[in-house]
């Protein structure tokens, strides 16, 4: 199986061999179109039409002496008409193989001079037979006049001797010797001679019978060799003169057709000899280009040849330098004299099988140096074919790239630096969350409990503010928490299905007590077109809502604070998904044009001394942007100082269809429902945090039992069921995520049915949230927790009885 570089190789050599074919048959085709004819030929053709011009010239000679009695014998005739026939036997064969031009065809002219030829020859021997027939009667007359002479001469007394004599001499004068032979014709005078012959005829002469018959067919002979010897010196005249003609009209066609191949000739010989020119420009401005290329190649890569063995041929100077071999010590040697070991053994199968079928190979290859250590190179390996389409060298072209791969160490080694780094940082900030929030637990479910206890005024009062500054703390812990994992690209999204209305108004309760104690009106506008009922990561929604509005209401100290949700495409409430346009709209100071520049960059405030007044971070912005931005969308801004200010986003989110949307009240604080016959264990190892749960859980209506870390809760769970689990993660003896994988395995062993556990852990990040579903736990709340959304994961998680 042949491989598709050596295929085109064979292409291009079968393109290349056409081509000079091609060439060599348009330069013989047009020489030997370009001479007229042979010139041996030509001499010898036209020797033998003159030969026959000349013969048939003697010939009519001879037949007009013979028909006049001057030839002794036919010797001459036959001598000469041999003469013609061996010339006509010479000349048709060298006729023969002359091609057609311009209607001048032999085949033709051959065969009606064949014909001619044979009628002469026909003509010929019957005028000769006829001539003889004649010579005879001639003889005959002539002796019957003399012995009638002499018959006469013996009667001179008979009556009118002079007169038959006279008749007589007459007679033979018409018969033998005709009047008019003089004026050259053999025209015989008929009826002067049957006149004769019936005058002659009343004198009873007994040779006048024999006479009559003679002269009777010298008459009818002498007629018919008249003209046979007419015809026959017609033909003389015809044959040879018209095949000369007809030769000479063949050889000036001809010469005309050799003179237009000969300018063909010319003309090909001038493009050659252009095209010459041109291919040897050509390839001296080649040779040169390629005398550069090398001289820039050498300059830059690493280059060397290798017979298809691997053994080296050529080496350039870069090459020996980086090596730090000799020519001498290369030239010769296998290529594996600077193979590093370095790499595995089918990592150079593969090479060879590439470029040994006729592929090109790249690859970056880490090579050993004379002297010790080594370096890298990105290579390039390309075989060479030979004319028969044979691989018989391997040109490889390096690019030293050693400091690249130092420098790709380097980078490595940086980002595993980087990567423990930030690994530890998450892992701190995972830690201070983690024991900033299991204080923070007790601090504000302490403070929930007191609060519902019988307070003075000024109790209230200052509990009030004891759990308003832990739910800043608990944001300020959020923030930080939130950004970092953005930072760290760990942040992700999680949609479910939500009701907006509900959402809006839930934020506007959260931050009510805050807006009262300001005086401060809250207001909520929704478009009546909305879809409300949506999919989307609603926690998160609620988080960028809740931060526009708390700093709405933070910086505004009088007016109004709005949150509206309007349409903002005209046929969302049909579709699939809509889009909405959020605002959040306060009456408060206003932020000048030059900070709204910095306003959403992180740890950044309009200025030092909002942080002094209001606190925060001033990262509340910036990780709203943040999260839009995940959400495909982002936030604007228009405010003026004195007149309030606007914070504005569009987002799109699929409509819920699988549910009618309804309009449903909100869960107050002060609805509750009673539990009294559904049991709850609680698994707690803090104190603290044991007492708030157990409070929390007991005024709901739970029966709450305890075990103090994962092991207890196994037994307890073995020894009687409950309704409901909540999980801590971090305990001794056995952490809750080890105790929820043993306590599903146990539930499978025996076919129970599934006991709800529900994760409450002061681990608030992403990852310990996937780890405790991956455990098999049902729901997760984070510390602090708020009553409500621990009343809300219980009742979704219990099934009803």
């Amino acid at each position: 199986m042949h491989s598709p570089n050596q295929k085109r190789h064979w292409i291009d050599q079968y393109k290349h061999l056409m081509f000079i074919a091609l060439i060599i048959g348009l330069i013989t085709f047009f020489f030997q179109a370009s001479r007229s004819i042979d010139i041996h030929k030509n001499k010898q053709i036209n020797q033998h039409i003159n030969a026959l011009i000349l013969g048939n010239s003697k010939l009519s000679e001879l037949l007009l002496k013979s028909r006049y009695q001057l030839l002794n014998n036919y010797d001459p005739l036959n001598q000469t008409h041999s003469y013609i026939e061996y010339h006509y036997r010479q000349l048709w064969p060298l006729l023969e193989g002359l091609e057609t031009v311009k209607a001048l065809d032999f085949k033709t002219i051959r065969s009606e001079e064949k014909n001619l030829f044979k009628d002469k020859t026909t003509l010929l021997e019957r005028f000769l037979s006829h001539n003889a027939v004649l010579k005879n009667s001639r003889y005959y007359a002539e002796e019957l006049i003399s012995q009638t002479y002499q018959h006469l001469n013996q009667r001179p007394n008979q009556n009118n001797f002079i007169q038959i004599h006279q008749q007589l001499r007459k007679l033979e004068q018409l018969l033998i010797t005709p009047t008019k032979i003089n004026q050259q014709t053999t025209d015989i005078n008929a009826p002067e001679i049957q006149q004769l012959l019936q005058s002659l005829d009343q004198y009873s002469l007994p040779t006048l019978k024999s006479l009559n018959k003679h002269a009777q067919k010298i008459i009818e002979v002498t007629d018919e060799i008249d003209q046979q010897l007419n015809k026959l010196i017609q033909t003389d005249y015809q044959y040879g003169v018209k095949l000369r003609d007809y030769y000479a009209a063949y050889i000036s066609e001809r010469e005309k057709t050799a003179n237009i191949y000969t300018w063909l000739l010319m003309l090909l010989s001038i493009i050659l000899l252009i095209y010459a020119i041109y291919s040897f420009q050509t390839i001296r401005t080649m040779i040169i280009s390629l005398q550069n290329q090398q001289f820039a190649l050498d300059q830059h890569a690493i280059v060397s040849i290798t017979d298809p063995d691997g053994n080296i041929i050529y080496v350039n100077d870069l090459f020996i330098k980086i090596s730090g071999y000799s020519q001498q010590e290369l030239l010769g040697q296998n290529h594996r004299l600077i193979k590093s070991e370095q790499h595995p053994p089918a990592f150079f199968a593969n090479l060879w099988q590439t470029i040994s079928q006729g592929n090109v190979w790249h690859g970056e290859v880490k090579n050993k140096r004379k002297g010790g250590g080594y370096y890298w190179v990105n290579a390039t390996i390309v075989p060479l074919y030979d004319a028969t389409g044979k691989i018989f060298q391997y040109i490889s072209i390096r690019t030293d790239i050693t400091g690249q791969k130092n420098l790709e160490a380097s980078l490595k080694k940086a980002k595993r630096s980087a990567d423990a780094a930030s690994q530890a940082k998450s892992d701190f900030i995972a830690t201070m969350s983690h024991e900033i929030r299991t204080p923070m637990n007790g601090i504000m479910g302490m403070t929930e409990l007191l609060l519902d206890t019988p307070l003075s005024a000024e109790q209230h009062e200052n509990l009030e503010a004891v759990k308003y500054s832990a739910d800043a703390l608990m944001t300020i812990l959020n923030d930080i928490l939130d950004f970092s994992k953005m930072e760290a690209g760990k942040f992700d999204l999680h949609s479910h299905p939500f009701h907006l209305r509900q959402l809006c108004q839930g934020i506007l309760t959260t931050l009510t007590a805050q807006a009262q104690r300001k005086g401060i009106t809250l207001k909520l506008s929704i478009d009546d077109r909305l879809n409300e009922s949506l999919i989307g990561d609603d926690a998160r929604l609620r988080q960028i809502l809740l931060n526009l509005m708390g700093n709405a209401v933070k910086f505004t100290e009088q007016g109004h604070c709005e949150l509206k949700v309007t349409l903002a495409s005209p046929n969302a409430a049909e579709a699939s998904e809509q889009t909405m346009l959020f605002e959040v709209i306060d009456t408060g100071a206003g932020i000048a044009l030059a900070d709204q520049q910095n306003l959403f960059s992180e740890f950044t405030q309009v200025d030092s001394s909002s942080t002094r007044r209001h606190g925060g971070t001033g990262l509340g912005l910036a990780i709203c942007r943040r999260l839009l931005n995940l959400m495909q969308s982002d936030i604007a801004i228009d405010s003026e100082p004195g007149k309030g200010s606007r914070f504005y986003f569009t987002l799109k989110l699929p409509v819920n269809t699988s549910i009618i949307a309804e309009q449903q009240p909100a869960v107050t604080a002060s609805a509750e429902v009673k539990h009294a016959s559904e049991s709850i264990l609680l698994v707690e190892d803090n104190e603290v945090n044991r007492k708030i749960a157990t409070a929390v859980l007991t005024k709901m209506g739970y029966e709450v039992h305890h075990a103090n870390n994962g092991q207890e809760a196994l037994d307890r769970l073995k020894q009687q069921p409950f309704d409901a689990v909540l999980m801590d993660m971090q305990m001794p003896v056995m952490d809750g995520l080890k105790a929820t994988r043993q306590w599903r395995a146990f539930e499978n062993q025996y076919q129970l049915f599934p006991t709800p556990i529900i994760a409450m852990t002061a681990n608030a990040t992403a990852e310990d949230k996937q780890q405790c579903f991956e455990a098999g736990m049902n729901d997760f709340i984070s510390k602090p927790f708020k009553a409500e959304r621990l009343r809300k994961i219980l009742t979704d998680s219990i099934p009803a009885a």
